[in-house]
């Protein structure tokens, strides 16, 4: 696939950092006084991401296996990770190499409460938004949520995210979806930007005294869960 293919389709690179021994004061000073001039773009949220993923984990395999073409299914919103959830959306995220975009459709309300069973959800979801594959496909793996701060450049050329408080929440099994929940400390910073700004880009990280790393949040969810069920 070619690069004016892929930005057709709103392809961009998304180039994530991890800071585990900084706080956010630390880091928002480090935004600021970056050459970029990056500023705040609006307000923080939290994040919900609820993930889909086949029975044998077909998405997690191939992130894991680095399939260059490969693809995820989540349901987002923001705000209150529980309650009348309004403004849901269903995001399939696909990759083409280091290139990535998103296909969204919006979500009539829903309840999502504590004790709810991830499975009977998301079969509502379903029917009632009358969605097909992937979705109809698919099964709950993974609830996780944290706190979102954006900026951006003048030039709105590059967006930043800074995510802190990361929580991921086993969904898998009703009676235990809402016990088994993990808090990662790690803080994780992602630069955003079109192809068409590729040429840029050193100029912007030059500046990063971080080290560019691959981290998808699914992939660490799913792997503690692994971990600390013995599977």
């Amino acid at each position: 696939m070619s690069t004016e293919q892929l930005e057709e389709n709103n392809y961009r690179y998304e180039r994530k950092f991890v800071l585990p021994a900084l706080s956010l004061a630390e880091i928002r000073a480090w935004i600021r006084s970056h050459p970029a001039h990056f500023v705040t773009e609006y307000p923080a949220r939290q994040v919900n991401n609820l993930y889909l993923d086949s029975d044998d984990l077909g998405n997690f395999q191939q992130h894991i296996a680095g399939i260059p073409q490969r693809s995820k299914t989540r349901i987002r919103w923001y705000g209150s990770h529980y309650g009348s959830i309004s403004t849901a959306c269903l995001e399939i995220k696909q990759k083409a190499g280091q290139l990535g975009s998103k296909q969204y459709h919006p979500l009539k309300p829903f309840e999502h409460h504590e004790e709810c069973h991830y499975g009977h959800l998301v079969r509502q979801i379903v029917k009632d938004n009358h969605l097909s594959v992937p979705t109809s496909t698919q099964i709950p793996q993974l609830l996780n949520y944290y706190t979102r701060a954006y900026w951006r450049t003048t030039d709105n050329h590059f967006r930043l995210t800074v995510d802190s408080g990361l929580c991921y929440v086993d969904v898998r099994f009703p009676l235990k979806s809402h016990k088994t929940t993990y808090q990662d400390n790690a803080i994780i910073l992602e630069l955003k930007y079109s192809a068409q700004h590729e040429h840029e880009i050193e100029a912007i990280t030059a500046h990063f005294p971080w080290r560019l790393e691959k981290m998808s949040k699914y992939v660490s969810g799913i792997n503690w869960i692994n971990h600390n069920n013995n599977y």
